[in-house]
């Protein structure tokens, strides 16, 4: 028989990633590495909503014309 007759995941630990144990399973093209970098830390919840850049366009264009903001750059118009 050869020597790698089992294939696929041949050896399971447990690798602590500073709040819990990850079991991690690991195969020929992981030897080499050390085991924290199959653990991760920091929990990705993904970036931002998809439109959410265009609804704060939306919401920015559907704002009244006639705000505060407005009246001042008119006054400062007259004044100059």
């Amino acid at each position: 028989m050869g020597r790698s007759v089992k294939k696929g995941p041949y050896v399971e630990e447990s690798v602590h990633n500073g709040n819990k144990f990850i079991p991690v399973y690991i195969t020929e093209n992981m030897v080499g590495h050390k085991l924290g970098e199959f653990a991760a830390t920091r929990l990705f919840r993904g970036h931002g909503a998809k439109g959410s850049a265009a609804e704060r366009e939306a919401e920015a264009a559907a704002a009244p014309e006639g705000g505060a903001a407005a009246e001042g750059g008119a006054e400062k118009k007259g004044k100059a």
